[in-house]
């Protein structure tokens, strides 16, 4: 099944966006390598798709936002971001 995210026209700020996710998953208590993988994997898959890809590779960077967040109870700071949303 596709599930068409929201996206922007500005395909530069998408990637941008994927690519922050990425970032925030090393900081504080890091994915594993193996998760970090699949993350690199989906958002390439997401970022060449336009935004409308298969609902597993959402679902994915799902489970690992919050997989992230319960390694990392106490709140971080994420710093300025490179895209504007």
């Amino acid at each position: 099944m596709l599930r068409k995210i929201e996206w922007t026209m500005d395909t530069g700020r998408n990637s941008k966006m994927l690519k922050a996710l990425e970032k925030y998953f090393r900081m504080g208590t890091p994915l594993e390598d193996t998760d970090i993988k699949k993350v690199q994997d989906a958002a390439l898959e997401i970022d060449s798709s336009k935004g409308c890809c298969s609902e597993e590779l959402v679902e994915l960077l799902e489970e690992m936002a919050v997989k992230w967040v319960s390694l990392n109870s106490n709140p971080i700071q994420l710093g300025r971001v490179s895209y504007k949303r």
